[in-house]
């Protein structure tokens, strides 16, 4: 039979129960008093917290079936040294240098404390953070382990950046120079070694005379070296050898050059001769 077929019998049904009398006997309460009949909506809701409650009670908790924590079926997989080093580059670009520098340190724990390019990457950076202990190894790491591999050029790169952050370390230039040797530049060595020997000439006059004599022997006569290596021999009291080294150079400059000899030389000598010479120097076009 189908729905609508049986839709009059199920009227006749609703309509049979309606005639019935209520029965008016009370319900006795679960406190002992006595009230009206429940309605069925009240016997509805009593019955569905019945069995809410009866539920509750019957379900087993996690602790009770033995399950205290939760089991893992995987774990995380380390990540390799390109993708350290690459989170750690990240982190440098965008100016976290406190992040970039763990997460180098990280690199050098897990897979070798001797990898010149995560050191080369990681000097300037405590370099920056002012830890100039752990700065200075971490460039002597980093170009020892370039000119070991045989990467000279690598190295030379190391020492120049190590060299502008910590000038005041005679290593730096030397080595730079020794590289621009070994590849046949004589000028390129001769010029690190004025810049090194004018870097350290303040505060340790002793090994920039001596980093300044090592540029004047690869290239003699260099007026740079020169100009800077005699306020130097003055200081120590050796004007006749800073006269004589200005004198060799002097014969053949024009302008600027001309006029930076003949006032170091005035201030070597002090006279009316050397004064005149400095004037018509710079009243001269060339």
């Amino acid at each position: 039979m189908t729905a609508i077929g049986a839709l009059p019998q199920t009227i006749a049904v609703v309509e049979a129960a309606a005639a019935q009398p209520l029965d008016p006997s009370p319900v006795v309460a679960r406190d002992g008093g006595q009230h009206g009949r429940a309605s069925p909506c009240e016997v509805g809701a009593q019955v569905g917290r019945g069995r809410g409650r009866s539920a509750r009670r019957q379900r087993p908790t996690a602790r009770a079936a033995g399950y205290t924590r939760g089991v893992a079926f995987w774990s995380r997989k380390p990540k390799t040294r390109a993708e350290l080093v690459a989170a750690a580059d990240r982190a440098r670009a965008k100016g976290r240098v406190r992040t970039a520098v763990a997460g180098y340190r990280k690199v050098l724990a897990e897979h070798g404390h001797d990898d010149p390019h995560v050191h080369g990457k990681l000097a300037p950076l405590l370099a920056r953070l002012d830890e100039d202990a752990a700065a200075l190894a971490s460039f002597r790491s980093a170009a020892d382990g370039h000119l070991k591999a045989g990467f000279l050029d690598r190295a030379l790169s190391v020492y120049v950046q190590a060299s502008g952050a910590f000038p005041l370390e005679p290593d730096f230039h030397s080595e730079a120079a020794r590289i621009h040797l070994v590849r046949g530049r004589r000028a390129d060595a001769a010029l690190t070694l004025v810049q090194g020997g004018r870097a350290l000439g303040r505060t340790r006059r002793g090994d920039a005379i001596e980093m300044l004599r090592g540029a004047l022997g690869l290239s003699p006569g260099q007026v740079e070296g020169t100009l800077a290596l005699a306020p130097l021999l003055r200081l120590e009291g050796r004007r006749d050898e800073a006269r004589a080294l200005l004198q060799g150079v002097e014969p053949g400059l024009r302008g600027a050059p001309l006029r930076h000899v003949r006032w170091a030389l005035f201030r070597i000598a002090p006279g009316l001769r050397t004064g005149w010479r400095f004037v018509r120097a710079l009243l001269s076009r060339g």
